[in-house]
């Protein structure tokens, strides 16, 4: 089991479930793969804006404008994760003269987040394998 948590990404299966966004849900899953990354590497983690989209199944032309994009998308759902997940989400475009390139994070705990406890006996988790 040790050997598993070392290549994958654990995530709080709680906490995913609280998350209703599509969006909301791809952005939890990297930031919980990058989690720990200034701690290992000594600075934020920074990725390219075209990359970002392509996690998040976004083409080039999808929300063109970064203004649209930020608001329908990255707001919406870092107010989301803050709320019901144990991080505490920001970001910060990164620009090369007028145009956005990329998005570097910032990602703490969050001790007062709102995570929802499920009552187990009454989810349906005969899909689960566990």
């Amino acid at each position: 089991m040790d050997n598993l948590t070392k290549n994958f990404t654990l995530l709080n299966l709680q906490q995913g479930m609280a998350l209703t966004g599509k969006y909301t849900k791809r952005i939890f899953d990297y930031i919980s793969s990058i989690r720990n990354f200034k701690d290992h590497y000594g600075k934020y983690p920074y990725i390219d804006l075209l990359e970002f989209k392509n996690l998040m199944h976004l083409s080039e032309e999808d929300y063109s404008k970064f203004g649209i994009f930020r608001v329908r998308i990255l707001d919406k759902a870092i107010k989301e994760i803050n709320k019901y997940s144990d991080f505490n989400v920001r970001y910060t475009p990164v620009k090369k003269g007028r145009k956005i390139i990329g998005l570097t994070w910032q990602i703490s705990k969050n001790p007062k987040s709102k995570v929802i406890f499920w009552n187990t006996k009454e989810c349906n988790t005969s899909g689960l394998r566990l």
